[in-house]
């Protein structure tokens, strides 16, 4: 679940999702998370919601998509 692009979509208006988002793009947050990696020029947070079933997980890869503007990886 694409949160931010859920979010701007509007998809469900005022859902938990939403307030995740708006919970991490702001100011007290992003002011934390400027402040802890040392990169003053963040401007947003993007999430993504994913439910695993029993036995699934993630398979390997990198947080890198240094085209799509990404800095930080978070969990």
């Amino acid at each position: 679940y694409p949160m931010v692009h859920a979010y701007l979509q509007q998809w469900a208006p005022e859902g938990p999702h939403d307030a995740v988002v708006e919970l991490i793009n702001d100011l007290p947050l992003m002011e934390l998370v400027r402040a802890v990696t040392g990169m003053p020029e963040l401007t947003k947070a993007d999430a993504q919601a994913t439910v695993y079933a029993p036995g699934n997980f993630l398979s390997v890869h990198d947080d890198s998509h240094v085209a799509q503007g990404w800095r930080v990886a978070y969990v």
